[in-house]
C-alpha cells in the first residue's frame, strides 16, 4: 500500500516515459517520449480498511461521528441524533481534506495529554495520529480521499441499515408471530421465497446471529415475503405483535433489539 500511494504520487506530478513499441506488420520498432501524469480513480475497500486508511472512526454503533463522507453525528437514544435525519445534509457538512489535515494537527498538539487528545478525537471523528504515522492519501497523494473511495455495501446496507430494520422486525413480534415467520422459513417443496437458485435461509428468528452478510442481504429482498403473514392486515398485525401499534409512535424497547 505505501509503494502503490507513493507511485500515484509521483504520476500526479508528471513524468517523462519512454514507450517502446514493437515491429508489427512490417513496421519497425521504434521508441517515443512521452509525458505522463495519472492519479488514482477509484479505491475499493471494505468499510473497516477504508477507515484505517483515512483515518476516520470505524463506523459502528458507538462512534459519534461513523461516517468518513460527513459529519453526521450519532447518538446513543431512541432517534440516533443527525443520523437519523434523513434530510441532514451531507454536502454541507462534508469532510474536506483541510478538516482532516487540521484535525490530525490538534491531535498531534496533544500526543502529551492522552485524555484530552482521545476526547478531541472523538469529538472530530478522527483518529489521533501515533508517532512516525504517514497519512499516506493524504500526504503521498494529492486527493481527497472520500472522492475516490466509493461506499461499501456489504457493511454499510446488509450489516447496517438493512439489519437494524431486520432485526426491528423480529423484535415486535410475540410468540404467535415468531411462530409464523419460523413456519415461513421451514417451507421448502414449492417455497416462492427465494429467487432462482438461491439457498433457503435459516430461520431468523430462531438464530439471526448466525446470518451472514450475503444472507442479511437475501433476507433483505425477501423480507416482505416472509412478513407476509403478519403485515397482511392489521388484525393480524396486532395479534402477531408484542407492542400496542401506533402509526405516529411504534418503537421497540432497546432490550428487546439487544436480544436479537
Amino acid at each position: 500500500m505505501d509503494l502503490f500511494c507513493r507511485l500515484m504520487g509521483d504520476l500526479q506530478k508528471g513524468c517523462t516515459a519512454v514507450v517502446h513499441f514493437p515491429a508489427t506488420d512490417g513496421e519497425p520498432a521504434y521508441v517515443v517520449k512521452v509525458f505522463l501524469r495519472g492519479g488514482l480513480l477509484l479505491l475499493v475497500a471494505d468499510s473497516p480498511q477504508r477507515a484505517l486508511m483515512c483515518y476516520c472512526k470505524h463506523p459502528n454503533s458507538f462512534s459519534r461521528f461513523p461516517c468518513m463522507y460527513c459529519m453526521v453525528e450519532q447518538t446513543q437514544d431512541n432517534e440516533g441524533g443527525d443520523l437519523g435525519d434523513q434530510l441532514y445534509d451531507i454536502v454541507a457538512n462534508r469532510r474536506t481534506r483541510g478538516l482532516m489535515l487540521e484535525g490530525r494537527s490538534q491531535l498531534e498538539a496533544l500526543a502529551s495529554n492522552p485524555v484530552q487528545q482521545g476526547q478531541l478525537s472523538s469529538a472530530l471523528g478522527v483518529v489521533a495520529p501515533q508517532e512516525g504515522d504517514v497519512w499516506l492519501l493524504f500526504e503521498a497523494c494529492d486527493i481527497v480521499p472520500s472522492r475516490v473511495t466509493p461506499v461499501e455495501s456489504l457493511h454499510a446496507d446488509a450489516l447496517n441499515a438493512q439489519a437494524l430494520v431486520q432485526k426491528y422486525l423480529i423484535a415486535l413480534l410475540n410468540t404467535k408471530g415468531r411462530e409464523l415467520i419460523s413456519a415461513t422459513m421451514r417451507q421448502r417443496k414449492g417455497n416462492n421465497l427465494y429467487p432462482p437458485g438461491a439457498e433457503p435461509l435459516k430461520d431468523p428468528v430462531a438464530d439471526y446471529s448466525s446470518l451472514t452478510g450475503s444472507d442479511k442481504w437475501l433476507l433483505a429482498s425477501i423480507v416482505l415475503l416472509v412478513f407476509r403473514a403478519v403485515f397482511h392486515t392489521t388484525a393480524t398485525m396486532v395479534s402477531s405483535c408484542s407492542l400496542t401499534l401506533n402509526t405516529q409512535n411504534m418503537r421497540v424497547p432497546t432490550e428487546a433489539m439487544q436480544a436479537i
